[in-house]
């Protein structure tokens, strides 16, 4: 009889151990599924607000031309060469120069970016899915404006081809971006550089970012924003270092392709 009772509190207990077992797996279950919602919610919201920060910059882009003569805002100069007239839309300079994308004043001081007044916002300047430091500092910028949009005596624009000075110069407005969201590891100067001379065995490219699940947001000249899907799984490049000196893509990479599409056309 004794035997018999031990029998059954045993089957007992391994019943009730069985059945935690059940429902600790089913809270594990639940606490996944809401964690994955709750990340789904979150990315979804990080894609919103960078569309948002990118149609706030165009239209700040926009607006500049209208009360320039319809002349485009000044998009690249070595840093600080000087602080007189006309400014470039923010300060930006090649990878020696740490501060470039670090430094919320290059984009918001009045004194040193053209937009300071119509995007005083830091945060508008950053895609609030970057997570990414440079030397220690956090990122202050992500996006960079089409290399060929206003472009300075030393933006290094290929011969041959286009560069638009002023808003009726663009004449496919709807399919030719102006700002771009770039890879964090390779963004620098305040242009967004695509290269147009495809007779070289590189180009010098920045990259777009593909933190939005493989896209990139992109800003045209019309105003209206989108997404960008890179196409080229070597694009899709992430470093053992905070800042890449050299990004040198093949041109016939697929990006590169497609991007030169929407950034100019042969004169």
């Amino acid at each position: 009889m004794k035997a018999r009772g031990n029998t059954f509190w045993a089957r007992q207990q391994a019943f009730v151990l069985v059945e935690l077992l059940i429902v600790v797996a089913i809270i594990l279950l639940l606490i996944s599924l809401l964690l994955g919602g709750l990340g789904h919610v979150k990315a979804r919201g990080q894609r919103t607000e960078c569309l948002s920060n990118l149609r706030q910059i165009a239209l700040a882009w926009q607006k500049h031309a209208t009360d320039h003569d319809d002349r485009l805002v000044l998009n690249y100069r070595p840093m600080l060469a000087t602080n007189a007239p006309p400014l470039p839309w923010v300060q930006g300079d090649y990878h020696y120069t740490y501060a470039t994308v670090t430094n919320p004043a290059f984009m918001t001081d009045p004194q040193l970016a053209a937009f300071a007044g119509a995007v005083p916002n830091p945060r508008v300047y950053r895609c609030p899915s970057v997570r990414h430091d440079v030397q220690g500092e956090p990122l202050s910028r992500s996006y960079g404006l089409n290399q060929y949009m206003g472009a300075g005596a030393a933006s290094d624009t290929a011969p041959g081809y286009t560069v638009f000075n002023r808003l009726h110069d663009v004449t496919m407005p709807v399919q030719t971006f102006t700002f771009l969201d770039l890879n964090p590891y390779t963004i620098c100067s305040s242009m967004a550089r695509v290269p147009m001379d495809t007779n070289q065995a590189t180009g010098y490219f920045h990259m777009p970012s593909f933190l939005h699940g493989g896209r990139a947001t992109m800003a045209f000249v019309d105003g209206h924003a989108d997404f960008y899907g890179v196409r080229d799984k070597d694009t899709l490049r992430t470093y053992p270092v905070d800042w890449l000196p050299d990004h040198d893509f093949s041109t016939t990479n697929a990006d590169v392709l497609a991007l030169r599409e929407l950034t100019t056309f042969a004169q």
